[in-house]
């Protein structure tokens, strides 16, 4: 029987929250964060994007992966230029992302890339408005063989789906049969 409280995204940031820090706790454990999308996991999302500063005209179809503060160090992802997720990246603070190199070429983003802005044709919301807070090399986000996909990082405290699912993500130092048991 599913929990009726967990339907609403206060309580489920609460119960993510609280079980992140039970699993960082656990000895061996270096980190741990959420993910939405496991890298090389078959799953992905997607959506259309245009840089704020243009007509809008010109769109493209990026990858989107919701992640928690510090997925990065638990992925050990270099950050390039900028910074990681933090806990004031809530729901009610203005939506950021970190994107990838092939990110920044695909939308034609020149210069320093962290400050710029990002924009869904959905609307003139400024919800729809996205501000580029980190930049990381590319990856592969479906199959090893792949080209670097565009892809933005956004922080999964600032999705409100009630029909959330995600990952945990761990880097230990112990056995994944310690950890697993642990966990």
């Amino acid at each position: 029987r599913q929990n009726t409280r967990l339907r609403s995204a206060p309580h489920r940031a609460a119960f993510t929250a609280t079980v992140l820090d039970r699993i960082r706790q656990i000895p061996g454990v270096i980190s741990a964060a959420q993910v939405r999308h496991v890298p090389l996991g078959g799953t992905g999302s997607s959506m259309t994007v245009h840089p704020d500063s243009s007509d809008g005209t010109a769109t493209s179809v990026v990858r989107v992966n919701p992640t928690s503060a510090g997925y990065l160090k638990t992925m050990e992802i270099p950050l390039m230029a900028g910074r990681d997720f933090t806990d004031s990246d809530s729901s009610q603070a203005p939506r950021v992302a970190i994107v990838n190199r092939a990110f920044a070429r695909q939308l034609g983003l020149q210069g320093a890339i962290v400050g710029q802005r990002f924009r869904r044709p959905a609307g003139p919301s400024a919800s729809d408005v996205y501000e580029i807070v980190g930049q990381v090399p590319d990856s592969k986000v479906f199959t090893l063989r792949e080209e670097s996909l565009p892809i933005a990082l956004v922080p999964i405290t600032q999705i409100v789906d009630p029909r959330q699912f995600t990952d945990v993500m761990i880097r230990s130092a112990a056995s994944p049969g310690e950890i697993g048991a642990a966990v």
